[in-house]
């Protein structure tokens, strides 16, 4: 957040010392899967001190693509922001997105965190890892995501749907580790595994395994925080383990804490895009999804609107 707060100072610097013979700013149109209220703060901010203003559309990050895709080269996008890096992987090979030269973006942006084709940069990180029921496991009985396919674990189980791309990234990651058939022996094991359906979101995932449904789970650690912040009891039933610490975890968009991604300096009518993750990679390749025993249990929808400020609920 520092470099962001020095951009934006340093262009509004910009801004006043050409304010008499620069015409007004162009506006920037943001499409962003996050969630209106962490990231508006931030673009105000930016608005404040540039005199650039942010027209902002909300969507999820498959219909925002989907959106570009029909708009074309008419559209008025500037910049993507959007969750996981499997995400950002698909726009770009699709040619939703272009490439730009950022000497400031590449300065401050380490290259395992950006599309070598300069296409995407990471903004921030969270982590996924193993959640356990304290009363039913213990932490020495746990160790890896692959260790999760082994028979022990059968009827103890719960996963997010692979229809998620969170889940399509933590299979990846199985790949470009262990190759495609080893990758497809592990989810196999997950799949026989499973205590029941697979999750639409994890939340219901964590409340599953406090509930008794199953004994273990992978999720987004920022979940389990904001169930903590409302319950702090939860986590005296519900404890998180850290995985594969020899090796790599698996990471993901954002962090455990909610928060706002910054937004990219102006770029003229070149749209980039905009993420908050890693990219291992296994992004250079497609990523299969990991077989699914059953649909996904039924959760809450969002509320969505597909206009400029418009809001949206759905937690990330």
């Amino acid at each position: 957040m520092k470099f962001w707060k020095k951009a934006l100072c340093a262009s509004a610097v910009g801004v006043a010392t050409l304010a008499q013979a620069q015409p007004a700013p162009q506006a920037v149109t943001v499409y962003s899967s996050r969630i209106e209220n962490l990231l508006k703060p931030t673009l105000d901010q930016y608005t404040q001190q540039t005199g650039v203003k942010i027209n902002l559309l909300t969507d999820r990050g498959g219909s925002l693509s989907e959106r570009l895709a029909a708009e074309g080269k008419s559209s008025p996008a500037d910049v993507l922001i959007t969750v996981d890096m499997g995400n950002l992987h698909n726009a770009a090979e699709r040619g939703l997105l272009r490439r730009i030269d950022s000497p400031m973006l590449n300065a401050n942006v380490p290259a395992n965190f950006r599309d070598p084709g300069n296409r995407w940069w990471g903004l921030s990180q969270r982590e996924r890892t193993i959640f356990y029921a304290a009363d039913r496991v213990k932490p020495a009985q746990l160790s890896t995501y692959e260790d999760l396919a082994d028979p022990k674990w059968k009827g103890k189980l719960c996963l997010r749907t692979s229809k998620q791309t969170y889940t399509q990234s933590l299979v990846a990651m199985m790949i470009a580790k262990h190759g495609v058939q080893q990758a497809e022996a592990i989810t196999r094991g997950w799949v026989n595994n499973l205590a029941g359906d697979v999750f639409t979101n994890d939340n219901s995932l964590l409340k599953a395994i406090a509930a008794g449904q199953c004994d273990v789970g992978i999720a987004n650690t920022y979940y389990y925080g904001r169930i903590l912040s409302r319950e702090p009891e939860f986590g005296q039933g519900v404890k998180l383990f850290w995985a594969n610490q020899e090796r790599t975890r698996a990471a993901r968009t954002s962090t455990c804490r909610a928060r706002a991604s910054p937004p990219m300096p102006r770029i003229p009518r070149a749209r980039a895009s905009c993420s908050s993750g890693c990219r291992p990679k296994a992004c250079r390749r497609p990523t299969p999804t990991a077989p699914s025993r059953a649909r996904s249990t039924p959760g809450p929808r969002p509320t969505r609107s597909c206009r400029p400020g418009a809001s949206s609920r759905q937690a990330r």
